[in-house]
């Protein structure tokens, strides 16, 4: 067998298989609700998978189809920016961007060195790739217009480093912020993007780390175990929890369903949105509740005219329909019910400091946020038993 793949054929051959797997289980599997981020991650199993292969078919079967040589690279150029934007879509979930190209850069200017050389035929392919030694056919990717030796090499090490570093940024910002939906809802999902990144470094970077420190017999036989362990932990991590193809939107979704009837009783919105009684523990209940109470201290929001349960769902990071029950079930109101005791007591403090004294019902109503004066006495009347007036009488 040619460029001496017998001690190595069945590591990627195995590894193309278990990614063949991965990604057909995940272009499969259909979501709850529709999950812009699982494109993303079915584009970089297909393009690992498709990695993996041509690199088998390279090393031992290049004469069956040489039109395949060095397409591996490209596809490799696009597999981090497809990982990056599945954990940015999860961590926090946007709209792309038409600056979101800019991720597309090193593949293009593959694309352009590789061009003359994608162009040749198929004999003249295989002549150059069976010239080559393992080391140079393996990293030096020199065969193109204007690139130097070993140059698209360095860009993908560089690349892979510059997205896992982003991604471990993505992945620790989302972690460390209180309340936010991928920590409550499914935090294996979490888990599972610490696998993926920490795999890519063993995939992309341990045969180059090997290369410069133990030579080039080490750095072989990273490159060769290196496909095979990732595809194991990856296959294994997504059979062991399937949850993580179902990512975040289906509680982006319904809280945005949520969050157009705020007012809706918490029985109502576990029959209309499937949302079991017991969907929050006490711990995640306390921590509800100590992150809206944080919150609503450190921010004041509630003096806010107008404002709404999605605005405090944007501000905490916590799902609108997490609040809706921690509201209803712990405090036994609606939202705005919600809102209008911090505003009370907020106007007590007023009344209490005389500075009511100064200024009429209408103006303290818009200070502590409502936006009438109707509204505000009801909504006093309802905490006190008194309406303002009837408070202020009263007072010394």
């Amino acid at each position: 067998m040619p460029m001496e793949l017998k001690d190595r054929e069945f590591l990627y051959i195995i590894s193309s298989a278990l990614l063949l797997i991965i990604a057909l289980v995940v272009s499969t599997r259909k979501p709850e609700r529709k999950d812009r981020s699982r494109l993303f991650l079915i584009l970089y199993f297909w393009s690992f998978f498709y990695a993996v292969f041509v690199t088998l078919v390279v090393f031992g079967y290049l004469e069956m189809a040489p039109h395949l040589a060095r397409t591996a690279i490209l596809v490799s150029l696009l597999m981090m920016p497809f990982s990056y934007f599945y954990v940015l879509l999860n961590t926090k979930p946007r709209n792309l961007r038409y600056s979101d190209l800019l991720h597309l850069v090193p593949a293009l200017i593959y694309c352009i060195d590789y061009l003359p050389f994608f162009m040749k035929s198929g004999e003249e392919k295989l002549a150059i790739m069976q010239s080559l030694s393992d080391i140079q056919l393996r990293l030096s990717a020199n065969e193109g217009w204007f690139m130097p030796e070993f140059g698209h090499t360095i860009i993908r090490n560089l690349q892979v480093v510059g997205y896992c570093v982003a991604q471990t940024i993505l992945v620790g910002q989302a972690v460390r912020k209180p309340g936010h939906p991928v920590v409550f809802d499914n935090p294996v999902l979490i888990t599972w993007m610490k696998v993926l990144i920490g795999s890519q470094f063993v995939f992309f970077l341990f045969p180059m780390i090997a290369l410069v420190i133990w030579g080039t017999t080490t750095a072989a036989a990273f490159s060769n175990l290196g496909p095979l362990l990732v595809s194991v932990v990856q296959t294994y991590f997504l059979v062991y929890e399937p949850r993580v193809l179902y990512g975040t939107s289906q509680y982006f979704s319904r809280t945005a369903a949520v969050a157009e009837s705020p007012d809706m009783p918490v029985e109502q919105l576990e029959e209309e949105y499937e949302i079991s009684p017991e969907l929050l523990s006490n711990e995640q209940m306390n921590e509800v509740g100590r992150v809206l109470e944080q919150h609503m201290a450190s921010s004041r929001a509630y003096l806010r005219a107008g404002y709404k349960l999605i605005d405090l769902s944007q501000e905490t990071g916590l799902p609108v329909y997490k609040i809706s029950f921690y509201v209803n079930r712990s405090k036994g109101v609606n939202f705005f019910g919600y809102l209008n005791k911090y505003r009370i007591e907020h106007c007590l403090e007023k009344f209490a400091s005389g500075e009511h004294k100064s200024k009429t019902l209408e103006a303290l109503a818009e200070e502590c946020g409502f936006q009438s004066r109707t509204t505000f006495i009801r909504a006093f009347k309802q905490y006190t038993g008194l309406t303002p007036s009837e408070y202020i009488s009263g007072l010394p």
